[in-house]
């Protein structure tokens, strides 16, 4: 148990060093990928889940970038890139059957700027 314990306040040390450096460029990915077999179904309408066996994948990607144009100031910029669809077009389950998947709007890869923020240290405060 004192091992575990100090693994762990050498990782929570490490962490906190780590995120200190702030390095300028981050890079994070999701892919998720779903299936189903074949499965009876006593009714198909348009919104309803198939019957028959699919699957389908989708793709997030976020490219950040922190750049320090000025003195106390930092911009940071991440670009995504997302595209995939979900199982039967992600209808007929009375919940979306995957969470990464909803928010996808076209099936094919697009690229947008997701998130921009700009920050200002003003002595003690920071705007």
């Amino acid at each position: 148990m004192r091992a575990l314990a100090a693994a762990s306040a050498a990782a929570l040390v490490a962490s906190a060093s780590f995120a200190e450096e702030k390095s300028p460029f981050y890079f994070q990915a999701t892919v998720a990928g779903q299936a189903h077999p074949d499965f009876h179904a006593p009714y198909t309408g348009r919104n309803s889940l198939r019957p028959n066996a699919e699957s389908a994948l989708s793709v997030v990607m976020d490219l950040g970038a922190r750049i320090h144009p000025w003195s106390g100031a930092e911009l940071v910029l991440q670009p995504e890139l997302a595209g995939g669809r979900g199982l039967s077009s992600t209808l007929g389950v009375a919940a979306f059957p995957s969470g990464e998947v909803y928010r996808i709007g076209n099936p094919e890869p697009t690229v947008i700027l997701a998130r921009v923020s700009l920050r200002q240290e003003a002595g003690p405060v920071t705007i």
